[in-house]
């Protein structure tokens, strides 16, 4: 589409919808992928990458996370791109991740015709390359367990920023996730959701999902169960379980994941090539029909839950309020308490 044998020069934005197009489909072997930053950016400039380092070099079984911005003249200039996963390579900047052009001979050498493809592509060549084969790498990202300093944070006070950040809605409102029961002070039983991605099978379809955190959690992923239907590779249609071999984010855990991070990118998966044309099983009226007439409305008039939703537990008390409000008081205590006592942790 970008003209290249046709001499037809294509506008800026058909040309970037093409390559939207084919990062949904997969296009490729599966070592990289591409797609917005936020589905909702109409100017579509800003992208996200993903890189699985090669084999047999020091960048085998790690995924690098990439920010693209493709800027007002693009394709005419070549997009700028900055790793956001920490490494070691000739071209890429150590403090800020920033990708030197001039040492990069595909944006050096830019033509109208490359893409973001073409770039992810080269940069996993790279790491390929003599200069990088000894080069050594600095330890997996840690997230807030420590990224910077070394430091691994206990699991619990992991997940309580987990459930703060849930709380908060961090994100852009197409995933949501929370405690199952408020009074599990163990953090391991988590519900989430996932609104359906546009233009896909799966649009205007809100999916719950239950997600379990073992004991061993964030060392190993969680176990992640669709508790409404859908026909999803790697997902089994009987019981909903999502299959670790067949979701990348789960085969290749790493301790800076999260629940966020494995909602993203099931609903990522959800627009894959081989899931674009899967027949869904009918809605389950009576689940969407359960949302509350007060839950907030986001810009595309889907309704969201609000976080008392999350709960699918009953009650044991029969009036309710009491319990429901023992436990918030009991749940936000423990919370603040763990919260001091890692603060205190970490000034001293």
């Amino acid at each position: 589409m970008s003209g290249k044998d046709t001499g037809i020069v294509v506008p800026r934005n058909f040309r970037l919808l093409e390559e939207l197009d084919n990062g949904q489909k997969g296009v490729g072997d599966g070592t990289i992928s591409w797609g917005l930053e936020d589905d909702s950016d109409m100017t579509l400039s800003h992208w996200t990458g993903m890189i699985i380092g090669p084999p047999r070099t020091p960048y085998e079984n790690r995924m690098y996370s990439l920010k693209i911005d493709c800027g007002p003249k693009y394709p005419e200039e070549p997009p700028v791109i900055r790793f956001l996963s920490r490494i070691n390579m000739k071209g890429v900047h150590s403090g800020t991740g920033l990708v030197d052009r001039k040492s990069t001979q595909v944006l050096s050498h830019w033509q109208r015709h490359y893409s973001i493809k073409t770039v992810l592509q080269e940069l996993r060549r790279l790491m390929t390359a003599k200069e990088n084969m000894k080069t050594p790498q600095p330890p997996e990202d840690r997230g807030m367990s420590g990224k910077d300093t070394g430091i691994v944070v206990p699991r619990n006070f992991r997940l309580l920023e987990e459930l703060d950040n849930g709380q908060k809605g961090v994100g852009d409102g197409t995933i949501s996730w929370g405690l199952e029961d408020d009074s599990d002070m163990t953090l391991s039983h988590w519900t989430g959701m996932i609104i359906g991605p546009p233009r896909t099978p799966y649009e205007n379809r809100m999916y719950s999902l239950k997600i379990d955190c073992g004991p061993k959690y964030p060392e190993e992923p969680p176990v992640i169960r669709f508790l409404s239907r859908i026909n999803m590779k790697g997902v089994h249609s009987g019981t909903g379980l999502v299959d670790r071999k067949s979701t990348q984010v789960l085969s290749h855990w790493q301790r800076h994941y999260s629940i966020k991070t494995v909602l993203q990118e099931l609903r990522r998966l959800m627009t894959a090539k081989e899931n674009m044309k899967t027949p869904q099983p009918p809605e389950e009226l009576d689940h969407l029909s359960s949302v509350s007439h007060n839950t907030a409305e986001d810009s595309r008039g889907l309704r969201l839950p609000d976080r008392a939703e999350f709960r699918t537990r009953p009650d044991p008390d029969p009036q309710g309020s009491k319990s429901l409000k023992r436990r918030s008081e009991h749940h936000e205590k423990s919370s603040d308490g763990a919260r001091r006592t890692f603060t205190s942790a970490l000034e001293a």
